[in-house]
């Protein structure tokens, strides 16, 4: 099988809910409550859809794991 892949949408964060969200890393397991908020946008003559999460409330669950290139420097 190959590998799946995957997409996240964008955390609009405020107040202590943003500095949590800018701490984050890649792998990092967090707990968001909030709502869906969509939209769109015109590039290059091209329609762009968005799907953001607008947070009320996040709490940091688990770190990521380092990586055994970051274990080795």
């Amino acid at each position: 099988m190959g590998e799946r892949k995957r997409s996240y949408p964008a955390i609009l964060a405020f107040g202590k809910c943003a500095g949590i969200v800018a701490s984050l890393d890649a792998g990092d397991e967090v707990k968001i409550e909030g709502e869906i908020q969509t939209g769109s946008y015109t590039k290059d003559g091209r329609t762009i859809y968005t799907t953001d999460v607008l947070s009320h409330y996040v709490e940091l669950i688990r770190k990521a794991a380092a990586s055994a290139s970051s274990d080795a420097s």
